[in-house]
């Protein structure tokens, strides 16, 4: 998702006073005026005179006894008439639709089901992979990029019990064609929340290649997956190559308008 530069003039104070009201917002909590001009680095003098005129504004408030601000009844009220605009199923749309179009791959959006990792939604490239996979498809868990990155994020107590059946039953768990042991894939959990993604190579299907990332609400918590395959020849897995660049500015993308604490 590629920023383009507005050439619009705005209203420098007006800007700074946003800025103000987001830092509050991030907090999660009520916060000190030193806290919010620390964040900001600006003279707590002037990070104040901005508070006073979102108090008035309504946006933030003052707790009379610790002094600290919060949002207030203002902000609350935007917040909840933006949630309430908010289709969710449509912006996860846009985002695999404009990463289809950016990497020329296909694109999906995967959600947790009662199953495990559920395919929801597809958009398929100009360069179509043969994949028995659909709307509704439960993809593995152990070797599926999508899987991988719901093993990183999501705490479950049906998780361990799903991946262990997996090591039991059906295909040999594997990661770009090397075997799996429950103790590797735990090594891969870690690797994958340290990088922000999995990919894969090979291991759902010969010659099909995968990178998924997680996409988080404004909880904090995982939502959905967003990922992109096509034939492994074609997808560059280099960590700082087009492909996974656009993947990741894509689920960033997506995370904050779900409103993901500190994505803004």
């Amino acid at each position: 998702m590629k920023k383009r530069k507005s050439k619009a003039q705005g209203v420098q104070s007006l800007d700074t006073g946003l800025a103000v009201a987001f830092a509050v917002a991030r907090a999660g909590k009520p916060v000190s005026l030193t806290d919010i001009a620390s964040q900001l680095h600006m003279l707590p003098s002037t990070a104040h005179r901005h508070l006073a005129s979102l108090s008035r504004a309504g946006l933030v408030e003052q707790n009379g006894r610790s002094g600290h601000y919060d949002l207030g009844p203002a902000a609350i009220d935007l917040g909840f008439s933006a949630l309430r605009r908010l289709d969710t199923h449509k912006l996860w749309n846009d985002a695999i639709e404009r990463l289809r179009d950016e990497t020329d791959l296909t694109s999906m959006s995967i959600v947790w089901g009662n199953l495990g990792p559920t395919v929801i939604q597809w958009k398929e490239s100009r360069k179509p992979v043969w994949l028995n996979a659909h709307i509704g498809t439960v993809l593995p868990i152990t070797r599926s990029a999508g899987g991988l990155v719901f093993c990183a994020y999501r705490p479950s107590q049906d998780l361990p019990a799903m991946v262990a059946k997996e090591f039991r039953i059906g295909p040999t768990p594997t990661n770009h064609g090397r075997k799996l042991t429950p103790g590797g894939l735990k090594t891969l959990v870690a690797k994958v929340r340290k990088a922000g993604y999995a990919d894969i190579d090979g291991d759902v299907l010969d010659g099909v290649a995968a990178v998924s990332a997680p996409v988080f609400d404004r909880n904090g918590s995982i939502k959905l997956a967003l990922s992109i395959l096509g034939p492994s020849r074609l997808v560059n897995l280099d960590p700082k190559g087009p492909h996974i660049e656009a993947l990741l500015e894509a689920a960033r993308w997506l995370s904050q308008r779900l409103g993901q604490p500190g994505a803004a």
